[in-house]
């Protein structure tokens, strides 16, 4: 019976025992399986290895360019690894806890999954499909930096399966996401929406000096060249790039995805979750997500309101965030951001191609080309 099985070029199932009766052949099938440069072993079957196994594992570190990483690792596996100093050698990964949704309450979602409430201390967010482990420790590292700095947010738990999506348990007593809240509780939705813009403003007035936070200026810009002749003419692209150079660099911290939908309120207290994407920059990378499902009326979290409604859910988010009731003022703000956000929102069908619909597509750069031709000018916020 063979100890390993192929799945891909980088990628196989280690099935049994590995000792120094079958080293041999785990190593001879192990390297015949390998066609890449980089190798990751899925262990869910292996319940032992001894040191003549290791030892294969040694050599094909050595022999590969690449990363050797271990998934699905047993807590009994995981302990030979560990004490040998494996651990230290080799990206080791256990076996994940599974869980079921089914039944369980949704009380949140946004672009990277949706949230369940598991019991009254607990939720877990459940990424898409084609998020990988890889984006699931970013956000989980992201999250533990950001509360260290004083951001608001729940902290993480555990990293578990759910089916075939990767999910995250947090702590997170008695909340709601804000979006569920406003809905709930239309009397005092503006004071839903003010709490919200403040505890923004707050935010953003974090200066921070992490290296677990990148630029949003700067990788926006790395990714906007693979646009060319998928998503943007080379005219087109040329004017994104306009926009997004106009943008100014800040060290203020950003969430990245921050609506309605990615914040939960505990008691009187906002907590953001979500953080996959979060970084430094200027404001106008978090001001994008609430001027796309309040002012273009966007996504699914404000369709049970009218477009007229969302709309003005926006223009007080906008007039509390920036603390003004200057009519011009405002206008002009709005103005710039819609142009940044219709352009940025389309570089999205990198990641998610499906993400909007052809004529969705057509509306925006027609959109964000309108409001280019009005002129480029340097932020007024």
């Amino acid at each position: 019976m063979s100890i390993v099985t192929k799945l891909s070029d980088t990628l196989v199932k280690v099935s049994g025992s590995v000792s120094s009766v079958n080293a041999s052949a785990f190593e001879e099938e192990l390297f015949a399986a390998i066609l890449g440069q980089d190798l990751t072993i899925d262990a869910e079957n292996l319940t032992y290895i001894s040191s003549a196994g290791l030892r294969v594992l040694l050599k094909a570190k050595k022999n590969l360019k690449g990363q050797v990483v271990i998934e699905n690792v047993s807590p009994e596996v995981y302990e030979i690894l560990d004490m040998t100093g494996f651990t230290e050698i080799l990206t080791v990964r256990k076996a994940l806890r599974q869980i079921c949704v089914d039944g369980l309450k949704e009380i949140g979602h946004g672009q990277n999954g949706h949230v369940y409430r598991i019991d009254p201390d607990t939720i877990v967010k459940v990424f898409r499909p084609n998020i990988d482990y890889s984006m699931v420790q970013n956000e989980i590292a992201k999250a533990k930096s950001a509360f260290m700095m004083g951001i608001p947010t729940a902290i993480s738990y555990d990293v578990v399966k759910v089916g075939q999506c990767f999910g995250v348990v947090y702590e997170l007593l008695n909340a709601k996401d804000l979006a569920g809240c406003m809905k709930e509780d239309p009397e005092h939705l503006e004071d839903y929406v003010r709490m919200f813009a403040s505890v923004m403003r707050e935010m953003h007035s974090m200066e921070i000096s992490s290296e677990q936070f990148p630029s949003a200026r700067a990788t926006t810009l790395g990714a906007l060249p693979y646009t060319k002749g998928r998503i943007y003419t080379e005219e087109e692209y040329e004017k994104v790039k306009a926009i997004m150079e106009n943008v100014p660099e800040r060290k203020t911290f950003i969430h990245g995805d921050c609506h309605a939908g990615n914040v939960m309120l505990q008691g009187n207290e906002l907590m953001f979750i979500d953080l996959a994407g979060a970084g430094c920059g200027h404001p106008i990378f978090d001001l994008m997500s609430m001027y796309l499902t309040g002012a273009c009326h966007q996504g699914e979290l404000f369709q049970c309101y009218t477009a007229e409604e969302a709309y003005h859910i926006w223009k007080v988010f906008l007039s509390t965030y920036l603390d003004t009731e200057d009519e011009a003022f405002l206008a002009k703000a709005e103005q710039q951001v819609a142009l940044f956000s219709c352009a940025r929102y389309l570089l999205g069908l990198l990641r998610i191609p499906d993400l909007m619909k052809p004529e969705e597509m057509v509306a925006y750069k027609a959109k964000f080309l309108a409001l280019y031709d009005k002129g480029i000018e340097p932020l007024c916020f």
